[in-house]
């Protein structure tokens, strides 16, 4: 059996909270529904699955659908802040194919993950998962997924999802910050866990998402004492999650995230989002550079150009510290060097690097993407203790 995917994520407002940040949760939470795109002010939501409903896929004669497994799922009870899954089975009952195709939700706080679309053979069938995260206050939903089909009969048909959130547990801060933390040292923050219900708090499956990072956070949970929960009276317990940052981290931003399961009913997995921002004794300076993300945008060029990003070395091995060349890619379409340190105003030193697109240049597109894809990057190694490899990731076109 083949597979749709369908994510509902309803982000609905709140306010994300560092470490340190006062906390404020659950203030002024609204949901508004969109209304169809043609711009009338008729509902998907409204319409009967063959009433007036748009024929957005081409009518095949033939092709029947049927969801074999029901149009409404009821999750019961679920987690705020929890994520759920449900599967809904499409077959062709016909006699000629089914055309399938994503056709959008019900609200404008719910997003589908992945644009999708199928097309059946008499009795093939696929699955569809719809997931819903419950971003909300405790209280009821209804949200509705919409597959438009080839069935003339059924141009379109309605997934609806329901059930109840309730806040069995809360997490405190919803999220931990590390802001300009030096490479070389490590970080420590605390993520408060309370349980509301009677039943003691359990948590398994502890997993952190970003694989690429996950040799610089150690985790460790442990009970709320009593004493710990005296500002939330109405807990009945609870676990600390103590999170350890080591050194080492990349320069520039980074994004990990900590998802684990509990043992209450209704429950869903958690997680816990870890944002921050690595410096060091070494920084970048030059236009078209953003520091945040070691990205540098030479943007469209034409060949013989040039461009100078400057290193500055502070701290007690800024003298002693020199710059060399690892890799240049793509390297038949850019080169790279770097001069020698050089004194830069009061406790710095300075580096060229010098970014050169050659005369014989190959002709190149990598003007950056999603994931990393679709840049050049350098890498430099230094003598930098603490720093010894450098990646600067470059947007350039060559004409």
């Amino acid at each position: 059996m083949r597979y749709v995917i369908l994510a509902i994520a309803a982000l609905l407002a709140g306010t994300t909270i560092g470490v340190g940040t006062t906390i404020r949760e659950f203030e002024n939470i609204t949901e508004r529904f969109s209304p169809f795109s043609d711009g009338t002010e008729t509902r998907l939501s409204d319409l009967a699955d063959n009433e007036k409903a748009p024929q957005v896929v081409d009518p095949i004669p033939g092709g029947k659908v049927l969801v074999e497994n029901g149009e409404t799922h009821n999750f019961g009870q679920m987690e705020r802040r929890g994520t759920l899954t449900h599967e809904f089975l499409f077959r062709n009952a016909g006699t000629a194919k089914l055309h399938l195709r994503e056709n959008g939700t019900s609200c404008t706080t719910c997003t589908i993950s992945t644009f999708t679309e199928a097309t059946l053979e008499p009795g093939e069938s696929v699955g569809v998962k719809v997931q819903w995260s419950a971003k909300q206050m405790e209280s009821d939903f209804r949200k509705e997924a919409y597959i438009a089909t080839s069935d003339p009969d059924r141009p379109l048909v309605r997934l609806i999802i329901e059930g109840k959130v309730v806040t069995s547990l809360r997490i405190l801060p919803t999220e931990l910050t590390f802001n300009s933390q030096p490479t070389s040292t490590s970080a420590s923050g605390r993520i408060n866990v309370f349980n509301f219900q009677e039943q003691p708090l359990e948590v398994s499956d502890i997993r952190l998402e970003n694989q690429e990072l996950a040799e610089f956070f150690e985790i460790e949970v442990k009970p709320i004492t009593e004493q710990e929960m005296l500002d939330k009276a109405q807990a009945k317990g609870g676990v600390a999650f103590l999170i350890t940052m080591k050194p080492g981290l990349p320069l520039g931003s980074f994004q990990q995230t900590i998802r684990f399961q509990t043992n209450l009913p209704g429950g869903a997995s958690q997680e816990i989002p870890i944002r921050g921002f690595v410096t060091s004794d070494i920084s970048f300076v030059g236009p078209g550079f953003d520091s945040r993300h070691q990205e540098l945008n030479l943007g469209t060029v034409k060949r013989g150009t040039k461009a100078t990003l400057i290193a500055l070395i502070r701290g007690p091995h800024r003298e002693a510290t020199k710059f060399s060349v690892s890799s240049v890619d793509p390297a038949n379409s850019l080169r790279v060097s770097v001069t020698e340190p050089e004194p830069f105003g009061e406790g710095a030193f300075r580096i060229n690097v010098i970014f050169e697109v050659p005369e014989d240049a190959a002709a190149v597109s990598l003007l950056g993407g999603a994931e990393r894809e679709n840049y050049g990057k350098l890498v430099l190694d230094t003598t930098h203790p603490d720093v010894q490899h450098v990646p600067i990731y470059i947007r350039f076109a060559v004409e």
